[in-house]
């Protein structure tokens, strides 16, 4: 999925521009450390040393999804779809 010139670790800068209540609006504007974690053919993103999710990516679209972590599936975490 991700091939070898993917980097699998590096620095993610945010810019969240959304003011409303939601319950959830992702990262607070700010630079955070990543890292891309493989178990067999599944890849899931760790930011800041905490575990997000896997990561489902797809030609128009890229998913994180809260319910699958290398350490099983859960049912009430958000599921993130970014569209290109």
């Amino acid at each position: 999925m991700f091939g070898n010139s993917t980097p699998k670790d590096g620095t993610l800068i945010v810019a969240n521009n959304d003011g409303s209540n939601a319950i959830h609006n992702g990262l607070p504007t700010g630079t955070y450390t990543y890292s891309v974690l493989q178990e067999k053919d599944q890849f899931y993103l760790e930011v800041n040393d905490k575990e997000i999710g896997e990561i489902v990516i797809d030609k128009s679209q890229l998913v994180l999804d809260q319910n699958s972590t290398t350490m099983g599936n859960g049912a009430d975490g958000f599921v993130m779809v970014l569209v290109r």
